[in-house]
């Protein structure tokens, strides 16, 4: 879970919309926050519109996880 690697953007999904966009996800975790027991997580879409249009489209959220003790 706190593995700097994960800080990358690493490719998720790729493809290309009925219209001829072309799509291309992925995630990255942008902050840990070890004591809280959470990562702040971004999923990053770039997107090339057939006009040559380029979007950059970031949803962030934080991701909570707990350890269990058994």
């Amino acid at each position: 879970m706190h593995d700097p690697v994960h800080m990358r953007e690493m490719l998720v999904s790729e493809y290309k919309t009925a219209d001829g966009r072309q799509v291309r996800i992925c995630e990255r975790v942008a902050a840990f926050h070890r004591a809280e027991q959470r990562n702040d997580v971004e999923m990053i879409f770039y997107i090339a519109h057939r006009d040559g249009r380029q979007e950059r489209l970031v949803f962030a959220w934080p991701l909570r996880y707990f350890f269990g003790m058994r």
